[in-house]
């Protein structure tokens, strides 16, 4: 699944929590990805409809770590700035249709813990990552002490 896949699936989930996407609340994820991102709007439209046949398949968690993940996995994404634009976007899409059920917002806060998990498991491994590298560091450091230190108490003859 690429970005707009993991969102929309996303949003569609969360707008059908309470039963069914209103109208006002496709519309919504199909302005965001047309006006916002500049996607075409066939192209949208036609991913909504196939998303929104498997809407009621999807489990919120999953697709909200798959996001994260997604998110981690890729340098050039800064995660916590588009996992804040992703929550903003779903509010806005629960909100569309004049009516927020008390379901849409514990789906919505459920992603908001995964997003914060998923970034404290980010967090440790880059963590442990910045260690293991000091550690091999320190490796070649000391072997490269050695080896110098090695040259320098060779007698001259």
């Amino acid at each position: 699944m690429d970005l707009l896949d993991l969102i929309c699936a996303l949003a569609l989930r969360v707008a059908a929590i309470d039963g069914s996407v209103a109208p006002e609340e496709r519309e919504e994820i199909w302005r965001h990805f047309v006006d916002e991102w500049g996607y075409d709007p066939v192209y949208v439209a036609t991913a909504l409809d196939i998303l929104q046949t498997t809407a009621d398949d999807v489990r919120v968690k999953a697709v909200a770590q798959n996001l994260a993940q997604f998110q981690a996995a890729n340098p050039d994404c800064n995660a916590q700035a588009m996992q804040d634009e992703v929550m903003v976007f779903l509010r806005q899409v629960v909100e569309a249709d004049g009516y927020i059920d008390e379901r849409e917002e514990l789906a919505i806060d459920a992603i908001a813990e995964v997003f914060r998990k998923e970034r404290t498991v980010t967090l440790a491994k880059v963590g442990q990552g910045v260690a293991d590298a000091g550690g091999t560091a320190k490796a070649a450091v000391s072997e490269f002490a050695k080896r110098v230190g090695g040259l320098r108490s060779r007698p001259s003859k």
